[in-house]
């Protein structure tokens, strides 16, 4: 039976801190949830272990102390192997102490203590440390009353003071008052922390999703006029004499929703004229960059002006037997003479 944490790890006591090390990283590699997936429970609970008992030894201070302590209940599993004082209990169901957070609290025979945990991870070439909460449950609770009576019934470490009885590998073992003030924390202070780290988890998602949220919406919002295209677009009666719509549609290829921007002046009909283009360019399906590609015309290619959108400073022009709507920029000097009110008189 693997009695105390040397052996969990299949190393000496006199262990170096480096073969701690490789040691500890056998283990985790062993036991490492990813190479256990079907089994995913229990090596995340050894896991844990694994990582609370490598925190223990890797620390110089603590591993002393633990040390200390070796001798006195590496056989504790027959702590009621003494038969005349075997009457002496030297239990009780409660017990007031404070943790290593100053909290003081009533625990509970049952209740869980915690204790935290640095473990190194990496992501791809990324490394850095995760901090988590190793548990124990406690078993029994000594009682501070009856602390003459200790020796009748157990080995301990008479420098320090037995607090709690827990179980651990495949052995129980003493949690001392001195280690549990400077490294536990109790149920109420680990759920306090848990809550709290919750609201400012959920302060901190809350917050990003306020930013992307706003990221978006500049990003994608829908400008002044365009909103004003989009509420009007379900009127479609038009300020325009039906010869001209006719006229419009036949000369110039407008849509009904091209209709409705010349009505509004967003378009304006250009008096047909010819102009070479300086770069080779597509063609869109509305003036700007989320049309839909209608076609390629090269360089100095002569295409036709049709329309003209100020807020874009795009035309729409022909090439050929297709039109389309292209920056202003990539034509050559040119402009727009407004010939609509002259057509719908």
């Amino acid at each position: 039976m693997k009695s105390n944490y040397y052996e969990i790890l299949g190393i000496s006591q006199d262990a170096t801190q480096e073969e701690i090390k490789i040691a500890y990283r056998k283990q985790a590699f062993k036991y490492h949830p990813d190479r256990n997936i079907e089994n995913k429970v229990n090596t995340d609970s050894k896991m844990k272990e694994l990582n609370f008992i490598y925190s223990v030894l890797s620390d110089p201070i603590q591993r002393k102390a633990y040390n200390d302590t070796l001798e006195y209940h590496s056989d504790f599993g027959s702590y009621e192997s003494h038969d005349s004082y075997s009457y002496i209990n030297i239990f009780c169901r409660e017990i007031q102490i404070e943790d290593s957070y100053n909290n003081s609290s009533i625990i509970d025979k049952g209740q869980d203590i915690y204790y935290l945990v640095e473990i190194d991870k990496s992501i791809i070439t990324w490394k850095y440390k995760s901090k988590e909460y190793f548990s124990l449950t406690i078993k029994e609770i000594f009682d501070p009353e009856k602390k003459d009576s200790y020796s009748k019934r157990i080995k301990f470490d008479y420098k320090k003071t037995p607090l709690f009885l827990v179980h651990i590998g495949e052995k129980d073992m003493i949690i001392y008052k001195e280690d549990f003030e400077n490294h536990w924390l109790s149920e109420k202070t680990y759920k306090a922390l848990d809550k709290k780290k919750g609201i400012i988890t959920a302060i901190i998602v809350g917050v990003l999703i306020i930013l992307g949220s706003y990221y978006f919406y500049q990003k994608f919002k829908i400008l002044d006029e365009s909103k004003f295209f989009i509420e009007n677009a379900v009127n479609e009666k038009y300020n325009i004499e039906p010869e001209t719509i006719d006229f419009l549609k036949t000369d110039y290829s407008v849509s009904d929703k091209e209709l409705k921007h010349i009505d509004t002046d967003y378009y304006l009909v250009c008096e047909k004229t010819f102009v070479e283009t300086k770069v080779e360019i597509e063609l869109l399906t509305i003036p700007d960059s989320y049309g839909l590609r209608l076609g390629i015309v090269p360089q100095s290619e002569k295409v036709e002006i049709m329309l003209f959108c100020t807020s874009r400073d795009a035309y729409k022009v022909k090439y050929k037997t297709f039109f389309g709507w292209v920056s202003s920029s990539n034509l050559e000097k040119i402009e727009c003479e407004n010939i609509f009110e002259t057509i719908n008189e």
